[in-house]
């Protein structure tokens, strides 16, 4: 994922916690913040993961799941995270 090729260059002093909108969309909002300074790229950082596990699809077939209580097939996992406000995982 090329969005995240320079994030080594951040020791781990700048890291810190912080509340984030509790949208569906919070995992990637964490993510944007904590290597971005911004909650406010999580649709980048959502396509981005959305595209490794989807070219990686493969990899991921014999797993299942948990999503709200449901378990769920890793291709139904990929197929949903795509979608805004869709829960990166609980």
């Amino acid at each position: 994922m090329d969005i995240f090729k320079n994030t080594y260059k951040y020791p781990k002093k700048y890291f810190y916690f912080v509340n984030v909108e509790g949208d569906g969309n919070c995992g990637f909002r964490c993510i944007g913040l904590q290597l971005f300074r911004s909650e406010e790229d999580h649709p980048i950082i959502r396509e981005s993961v959305f595209n490794f596990l989807d070219i990686n699809r493969n990899n991921y077939l014999s797993y299942n799941l948990e999503n709200n209580g449901n378990i769920i097939s890793s291709n139904e996992y990929i197929d949903n995270i795509k979608n805004d406000g869709e829960w990166m995982g609980k």
